[in-house]
């Protein structure tokens, strides 16, 4: 009897509602120590009444210890005032507007819960308000399958809350020191409550989710064509501006660099067997404006040795020439591209695109780098 009142009385302040389950669960069922239950029952009681505040309950944890002088069986009362969140929004549906506007600009982390079987989820956000908005559009939830988007689409609104557990103050902290001290404090709330919707266990990581090939195509073809979400779209030059500066100073390691040029080599790559009219630049010219953005960029821009030598090797290749009229006799040898490009008076890349290209220099000569 004494346990369905005390059960009730907590059940009223929503901020001990998330802990006292686990509470009872583990430990009170187990004890049976009636005045400890008298006790802590007033307590409760009288708190209510009163706006109750962190400092009461660290008082009770006191008073149970000091009275049966055993503080092991006493430190689950630890668990009821190690969690004390911001707010608690009871019904989502009916505070939709109201979550919005309380987390607009500020970074935290949240905790959804569904009523009747207590099942929890917990996230962070660098920006709150925005971060939710995503859970209250059903066409985002159907997209992004996850078991709390799928558990929010099955149950509906009404029956989940939110629960904003901390605010975080990034706003001294560089961008990589505002996600570490964010994924620290979602790691210690998915590791106190266990949160049943996490699939992963660890905070901002994708570790413990292994996709088939099936849903890798399936992701990958979602978000192709019209479904990206820059679909049709163009950053604006102040995003431009950021990403730029984001960028800069930061460089590939050998790993990283070897790696993205095995992925764009041959048949890899994007132009890979695109010539004459099907090449994106077919019939057309770079501005005087985009040259000398081109130019300005490769300013300053110094190439290994390794570099060097390989531009070296290409330009000492042999340039055999053919005539329109006898492609299959040499008409000309010359013993490098850059002899080539003085015979012909023109740059040394002029005679490296036409190798390569296979067309017509000229009007009338065949370049190549091999003897026919």
């Amino acid at each position: 009897m004494l346990y369905n009142k005390l059960y009730h009385c907590v059940a009223l302040i929503t901020t001990f509602k998330v802990t006292f389950n686990l509470f009872v669960e583990q430990y009170l069922l187990s004890l049976n120590f009636t005045s400890l239950f008298s006790i802590f029952f007033s307590y409760l009681f009288s708190i209510y009444f009163m706006d109750y505040c962190i400092q009461s309950i660290d008082a009770l944890f006191q008073l149970t210890c000091l009275a049966n002088q055993s503080f092991e069986i006493f430190y689950p009362f630890k668990l009821l005032y190690s969690f004390v969140p911001i707010i608690i929004y009871s019904n989502v549906d009916t505070d939709k507007d109201k979550i919005k506007k309380d987390n607009k600009g500020k970074t935290g982390i949240y905790m959804w819960t569904h009523v009747e079987s207590s099942k929890r989820y917990v996230g962070s956000s660098i920006d709150l308000s925005k971060r939710l908005t995503y859970y209250f559009s059903k066409k985002y939830l159907e997209k992004n399958k996850s078991h709390i988007n799928n558990a929010i689409l099955l149950h509906g609104y009404s029956l989940f809350s939110l629960t904003i557990l901390e605010y975080l103050d990034t706003s001294n902290l560089s961008k990589e020191e505002a996600r570490k001290l964010i994924l620290e404090r979602e790691q210690h709330y998915i590791d106190s409550f266990l949160p049943e919707y996490n699939l992963n266990p660890i905070a901002g990581s994708s570790l413990g989710i292994q996709r088939s090939e099936q849903t890798k195509t399936k992701l990958s073809e979602a978000f192709k064509g019209e479904n990206h979400p820059m679909f049709g779209k163009t950053h604006s030059e102040a995003t431009k501006l950021l990403m730029s500066e984001n960028r800069t100073g930061k460089t590939h390691s050998i790993e990283a660099k070897a790696k993205m040029s095995v992925a764009k080599t041959g048949e890899n790559h994007p132009l890979f067997g695109k010539t004459g009219e099907n090449h994106p630049m077919f019939g057309k010219t770079h501005s005087v404006e985009t040259l000398k953005k081109i130019s300005e960029t490769h300013k300053g821009i110094s190439k290994t040795e390794e570099h060097k030598e390989k531009i070296s090797k290409s330009m000492c290749k042999k340039v055999f020439v053919y005539t329109i009229d006898n492609p299959s006799t040499i008409y000309l040898e010359l013993p490098s591209y850059s002899e080539a490009a003085k015979h012909f008076n023109c740059s040394a890349m002029t005679i490296t695109k036409y190798i390569k290209s296979g067309k017509l220099f000229q009007k009338q000569w065949i370049l190549s780098s091999l003897k026919k």
